[in-house]
C-alpha cells in the first residue's frame, strides 16, 4: 500500500494509469477527473475509486488549489480479500466511481493524519470500502488478443523498445491499426501507455532505493533528464521528490 498526500496543488496530471487500485479523498478545493466515459467533478468530502489500469487524468478547477490523499492498493491483495469476503472468484469493478459517505471519509482522514501505526485499521477500512463499493462483473471485458500481444511485445524489454514500424511488421498490421487498437482496448495511445508503464516500473525501482540514473537507463530513457521530464508529466513530482516521500513514509 502506498499513500500520497498533496496540499494546495494546482498541478495537472497527464493521462496515465496505475497498476494498483486507486482510492482518492478530496480534503479541500475541487478537481476534475477525466475518464474515457466523461469528466467527473470532485469536491471536498468526495472519495473516488479508480480501477487498476484505468486511464485517467486530473486537473484543478480554474487553476485553484486543491488538497487530497491518494491510496494505491495492491491489486492482488484486493482480489484476495474480495474473493474471501464474497466467497467467490472476483475481478475488480468499481462502481460508483464517486463515493459520498461523510462518516467513511472522516474515518479515512483521521487514520491518515494519525502518526501512530494504523496500517491494520486502514486495511480493515479498505476491506469494508471494497465490500460496499465494488461489483462482481457479470461479464469480463476481454481485450482483443492481437492488442494484448502487441502490448506485451511493447513492454517486454524497456532497454530495447520496438518502434511502431517494427511492431506493425512483426504483428502483420498497420501502424494506424495499432494506434486504434490501443485506444480502443487500453484507452491510451501506444506511446502514452508505454510511458505510463515505465513510470509505474520506475516507482517500484525508486522504492527499492535504486539510483535515479540507473532507473532511467533500466527503463530505456536516453538520460536522467528525459526520465525526469516524463516522470514529472505523469506524476507532478520529480523522481527525487517521489523517492524521498517514500523513505519519509517508511521512516
Amino acid at each position: 500500500m502506498e499513500i500520497r498526500s498533496t496540499f494546495n496543488s494546482t498541478k495537472s496530471y497527464k493521462q496515465h494509469y496505475h497498476n494498483q487500485l486507486s482510492l482518492g479523498l478530496i480534503t479541500s478545493g475541487s478537481t476534475c477527473l477525466k475518464l474515457k466515459e466523461g469528466d467527473i467533478l470532485l469536491k471536498q468530502g468526495d472519495m473516488v475509486l479508480i480501477d487498476p489500469l484505468k486511464p485517467h487524468a486530473c486537473a484543478p478547477i480554474e487553476q485553484k488549489p486543491r488538497s487530497y490523499y491518494m491510496i494505491y492498493i495492491n491489486t492482488d491483495w484486493c482480489l484476495q480479500k474480495m474473493s474471501g469476503l464474497k466467497n467467490t472468484s472476483v475481478s475488480l469493478d468499481c462502481s460508483p466511481y464517486v463515493i459520498q459517505n461523510p462518516s467513511l471519509f472522516d474515518t479515512f482522514v483521521r487514520l491518515m493524519q494519525n502518526n501512530s501505526d494504523v496500517l491494520s485499521e486502514l486495511e480493515q477500512l479498505i476491506e469494508a470500502t471494497l465490500l460496499l463499493y465494488t461489483n462482481l462483473p457479470s461479464k469480463l471485458n476481454d481485450k482483443n488478443t492481437r492488442a494484448v500481444s502487441i502490448r506485451n511485445h511493447l513492454l517486454a524489454d524497456f532497454e530495447n523498445i520496438p518502434s511502431l514500424e517494427e511492431l506493425a511488421q512483426q504483428h502483420g498490421c498497420s501502424i494506424e491499426n495499432i494506434i486504434r487498437l490501443f485506444k480502443k482496448d487500453f484507452g491510451l495511445s501506444p506511446r502514452a501507455y508505454l510511458n505510463s508503464a515505465r513510470v509505474e516500473k520506475g516507482k517500484k525501482l525508486l522504492k527499492k532505493g535504486n539510483s535515479i540514473v540507473d532507473v532511467a537507463l533500466d527503463l530505456g530513457f536516453a538520460d536522467q533528464s528525459q526520465f525526469h521530464h516524463t516522470f514529472v508529466k505523469y506524476t507532478a513530482s520529480t523522481p527525487r521528490q517521489y523517492q524521498k516521500s517514500i523513505f519519509d513514509n517508511n521512516s
